[in-house]
């Protein structure tokens, strides 16, 4: 059974909160930006929240940190907030720098879904008009989120009447130590990438694949993600080439949780979060390395680099990607 409570007025609409529950797991998930605003485990030590979150939805928009989110229609960066598609040039929001992140200042986190229940899965569905945040294309889209077990699986399925871009994430911070631990830097994470794809100052890839070894990327064998953080400008914010639908495991040994991490995109961001700057959270003030993301996802700018795998949706085609978190105690 899912549950479902008022959580928030916003836009003079009700938000609510759908919960849905497992073996000593409960999750979030609000109608709005279909934002997981909680993973609550049972552990030895008593029940934790894993995922930061906030307040209201306007703590959350003012927060700008995506937390718990879905992100499209593209997630990450767009050079110069351009591409093109069968010669025809398209421009999008300019939000970060000179470029476009997570598809503009109106994102689908920012947006109200329509929300049904089926079971044990919470049906999350958008429809984006043609021309919305300068993609074109009207898309519809379908969000599931599903507990069983220890385990959450979120279900992105996606049709376009026009040829667009679709690579969305999800957007969750976590810390598996609790919302209220403080640093996630003594987590042990285990990424499943012999490379990845290196960035330029503004946050785009070059277009270059490169072999983790030797590098403070390479996280094939597992060891506490600030070991190299201080040989890496500003924190991880970097996209790992995977090598297989377990994209990741992190472990924290002081609360005993553990995390695995599997998808079938191509990529996943690792971010440490370098953008929390003391903004107020749901238990406290969050800073860097409080929390880690793992996003699965196409590669940032795939769309302006043909090495890439490419996010382009055809028109009526039908796509579906999952991402899964499987918890364990």
């Amino acid at each position: 059974m899912i549950g479902k409570s008022k959580y928030d007025e916003y836009l003079g609409r009700d938000v609510y909160l759908y919960t849905l529950c497992g073996d000593g797991l409960t999750v979030g998930v609000t109608d709005f930006g279909g934002v997981i605003q909680f993973i609550e485990l049972d552990t030895p030590s008593g029940r934790k929240n894993v995922a930061l979150g906030f307040d209201g939805i306007k703590n959350y928009i003012d927060s700008k940190t995506y937390a718990g989110a879905v992100v499209g229609r593209v997630a990450n960066r767009i050079e110069n907030g351009k591409f093109s598609i069968d010669g025809k040039e398209y421009e999008l929001d300019r939000n970060d720098g000179e470029n476009c992140n997570h598809s503009g200042f109106d994102g689908y986190d920012k947006r109200f879904f329509e929300a049904e229940t089926d079971g044990d899965t919470l049906r999350l569905t958008l429809d984006s008009a043609d021309g919305d945040q300068g993609f074109p294309g009207r898309l519809k889209l379908t969000v599931e989120y599903t507990v069983s077990g220890k385990q959450l699986d979120v279900k992105f399925s996606v049709v376009s009447d026009k040829d667009t871009l679709f690579a969305p994430t999800s957007h969750t911070y976590f810390n598996l130590g609790g919302e209220e631990d403080g640093s996630a830097g003594d987590t042990l994470l285990y990424i499943n990438a012999n490379s990845y794809t290196p960035k330029k100052s503004d946050n785009v890839p070059t277009g270059e694949i490169e072999s983790v070894d030797g590098t403070p990327f390479d996280f094939r064998s597992a060891k506490r993600i600030d070991e190299d953080i201080t040989k890496v400008d500003g924190g991880y914010d970097h996209n790992f080439v995977v090598d297989g639908e377990l994209n990741a495991k992190a472990t924290c040994e002081r609360s005993g949780v553990s995390m695995e991490v599997y998808s079938d995109f191509p990529g996943i961001q690792l971010y440490t979060g370098g953008g929390l700057d003391g903004k107020q959270g749901r238990s406290r003030k969050y800073y860097p390395l409080d929390a880690f993301c793992l996003e699965p996802q196409y590669f940032p700018n795939a769309i302006n680099t043909r090495t890439f795998k490419s996010p382009i949706l055809k028109a009526g085609e039908k796509r579906k990607h999952y991402i899964r978190y499987v918890f364990n105690v």
